[in-house]
C-alpha cells in the first residue's frame, strides 16, 4: 500500500465536494462582479465574455470567485459570512478551505507516481506534496508553474486553473519571464502576499497566459488536472 493511499482517498473526495461546491459559488456571481473579472483579464470585448478555449473560461471563473470582492469580500467569504451550508458539515469545512487558498508560484521538485508531484512555493519557500493525477503523469522536475492551491492536512491541491510557465519563459514570453522575476529571483525572501499582491500576481499571469496564447497548450481533463499537449 503507497505511503500516501489515505491521503489520495481524501483527495478524490474533497476534489468532487469542490467540484460540486465550485458549481453552487458560480451562480452567486453578480453580473457586475464578472464584468470586472472580464475587463482585469482582457476578455469582456464590448459586453460580451470572449474565450479562445475552455481553459479560459476555468482561469476566468477561478479569478473572479477568489481576486474580486464586494464590499471586501469574495464570493467565498461572503459565502461563509451567510451561512451558505450548516454549520459541522463537510462543505462548511471545505468552504473555509477554498479562504485559506492562495495563488502563488511553484517549482517542481519530484514526481510522485499516480499520486502527484512535490513542489516548492518560490514565494512563501515552502514545500509541499501536490496531490494531482494528471500532474504525476506529465509534470517534470525543474519546471515553473503557477496555480491556487487549497491547503488540505498533509497535502495541497489546485483549484483547477493551473499554468505551465517554464516552456513559454524559454520560448521568449516576456511579459510571463517579467512577472516571474518581480516575484521571485535568487535575493527574494520568503513572504506572504497581501491580497493585492497577489491579485496581482493572478491577473498578470492569466492574462500574460491568455493573451499570448499559451492556454492552447493546455487542457483540462478534469478540474486539477492540467497536461501539456
Amino acid at each position: 500500500m503507497s505511503a500516501y493511499s489515505e491521503l489520495v482517498v481524501r483527495y478524490r473526495y474533497v476534489r468532487e465536494l469542490g467540484r460540486r461546491m465550485g458549481r453552487d459559488l458560480m451562480k452567486r456571481l453578480p453580473e457586475e462582479m464578472m464584468d470586472e473579472g472580464g475587463r482585469d483579464l482582457g476578455v469582456l470585448q464590448q459586453g460580451t465574455f470572449v474565450f479562445d478555449n475552455e481553459e479560459e473560461g476555468a482561469l476566468f471563473f477561478d479569478y473572479c470567485l477568489y481576486c474580486v470582492q464586494r464590499e471586501r469580500r469574495n464570493v467565498i467569504q461572503a459565502a461563509l459570512a451567510e451561512n451558505l451550508y450548516p454549520e459541522g458539515s463537510d462543505e462548511s469545512a471545505y468552504l473555509r478551505d477554498m479562504n485559506a487558498a492562495w495563488y502563488s508560484l511553484f517549482l517542481i521538485e519530484r514526481v510522485e507516481p499516480d499520486v502527484g508531484i512535490h513542489v516548492k512555493d518560490v514565494i512563501r519557500h515552502t514545500t509541499h506534496l501536490l496531490i494531482d493525477f494528471g500532474f504525476s503523469q506529465s509534470a517534470r522536475p525543474g519546471k515553473l508553474m503557477a496555480s491556487r492551491v487549497v491547503p488540505q492536512d498533509g497535502f495541497i491541491m489546485t483549484t483547477g486553473a493551473s499554468l505551465p510557465l517554464s516552456d513559454a519563459m524559454a520560448a521568449g514570453n516576456r511579459a510571463l519571464s517579467r512577472i516571474v522575476r518581480k516575484y521571485w529571483n535568487k535575493n527574494s525572501r520568503s513572504r506572504v502576499l497581501s491580497f493585492e499582491l497577489e491579485k496581482y500576481l493572478a491577473k498578470s499571469i492569466i492574462f500574460a497566459a491568455v493573451h499570448s496564447g499559451l492556454t492552447r497548450h493546455v487542457r483540462y481533463r478534469d478540474p486539477g488536472e492540467p497536461i501539456e499537449r
